[in-house]
């Protein structure tokens, strides 16, 4: 069988709304049985895992958009997908934002295409904590900057 790009982007858009959704029968057919998935800590977790997560109410994305055009080869009835998306998600109750890189391998099988192995890579992490740190570390540096003499700073030393 003869396969398309258009099939895994609009695989990929499923995903992409089941997710969202928290459609838990939607990502179960969208998730390969078999499904290999590297979280943003390393762990390595199974489809049962993944649909746990939604189902428990553990992970609720309320929005993925993908921020650049995914790139995609296809290969038969497999296809590979790297793609970098905003991610707005609640994990344990606690909200989290990122910009994430998206590893995703599909498979044709059963007449349908599923996520076989994954992977997710915060990209960018965006926190209130992570921002204030950097501000303070600015402040911080500024002040010093400001405070010392610099008549030799920057000569090439």
């Amino acid at each position: 069988m003869n396969h398309s790009l258009e099939e895994i982007v609009h695989a990929e858009k499923q995903f992409q709304q089941a997710m969202v959704n928290n459609d838990v029968q939607a990502l179960a057919r969208l998730i390969h049985d078999d499904l290999v998935f590297i979280d943003v800590e390393g762990n390595v977790q199974g489809k049962r895992d993944d649909i746990e997560s939604h189902a428990s109410g553990a992970v609720v994305q309320t929005a993925v958009e993908f921020v650049e055009e995914p790139v995609m080869q296809l290969y038969g009835e497999s296809a590979i997908v790297a793609v970098k998306a905003h991610v707005k998600v609640r994990l344990q109750g606690k909200p989290l934002e990122a910009f994430c890189r998206y590893l995703r391998v599909w498979l044709f099988q059963d007449e349908r295409w599923a996520n076989y192995l994954g992977n997710c890579t915060y990209h960018l992490l965006i926190t209130t904590h992570i921002i204030c740190f950097i501000h303070s570390e600015v402040l911080l540096l500024e002040k010093y900057l400001f405070a010392q003499p610099h008549t030799q700073a920057f000569s090439g030393r």
